[in-house]
């Protein structure tokens, strides 16, 4: 009798967010929220996007990597649906809302979340002789200015992870200086510290391949 393997692998969604030049700081983070939320999300793209759909810059970016799904913040939704459309066929596009980003575990797409990746690590024994990374799990002020900076390079975190994944924490200050973050994230990556979104890419890498 011959015997067949079959190799299946999983993928998350590729998504796109169209985030209006003239987007606001709240705007900007609940874009950076979304990402932070889904597996695979550092990957995602983020464009800035004329909100009333005259970008063909944008379509280009959006014809050449094809998400399966787009989503808009701060944009003209019926005219951008249209340029999606002919750009790359989406599966689905819509306003991205912050009551949708809230309860992504209820979407109707069925989302890859952090919570699956945090969920597998707890029940995945911990394999001896491999070392554990540290996990660096970073706060910012609301008043600083950077903290959408913040936001882009660590993630944003759930607010109660509690102690499902031991973590070390860190707070960036109101007064911290483009010159400190830089010094932060060359601290983090030169100790081979892991990120919350380097946590929720968990078993991703950077290649990309055209069977996507």
């Amino acid at each position: 009798m011959t015997q067949r393997i079959l190799s299946v692998r999983v993928r998350p969604f590729r998504v796109a967010v169209l985030l209006a030049k003239n987007a606001s700081q709240d705007d900007v983070l609940l874009s950076l929220k979304f990402l932070s939320s889904l597996w695979g999300g550092r990957y995602c793209q983020l464009l800035a996007a004329e909100p009333g759909g005259d970008d063909p810059l944008t379509c280009f970016r959006l014809s050449q990597s094809r998400p399966d799904l787009v989503y808009g913040i701060g944009i003209d939704h019926a005219a951008w649906h249209e340029r999606a459309r002919e750009a790359c066929q989406p599966r689905g596009f819509g306003p991205l809302e912050s009551k949708y980003v809230e309860n992504l575990h209820d979407s109707t797409e069925e989302h890859v979340t952090a919570a699956h990746v945090i969920h597998h690590l707890r029940r995945t024994p911990f394999v001896a002789g491999r070392p554990e990374r540290t996990l660096r799990i970073f706060d910012c002020d609301p008043k600083s200015p950077l903290r959408p900076f913040v936001a882009a390079i660590f993630g944003m975190h759930y607010e109660n992870l509690g102690s499902a994944i031991p973590n070390a924490g860190g707070w960036f200050p109101e007064t911290g200086s483009p010159s400190d973050l830089i010094a932060l994230h060359t601290d983090v990556t030169s100790k081979y510290h892991r990120t919350w979104l380097d946590l929720a890419s968990h078993g991703l890498t950077v290649v990309s391949h055209k069977s996507w």
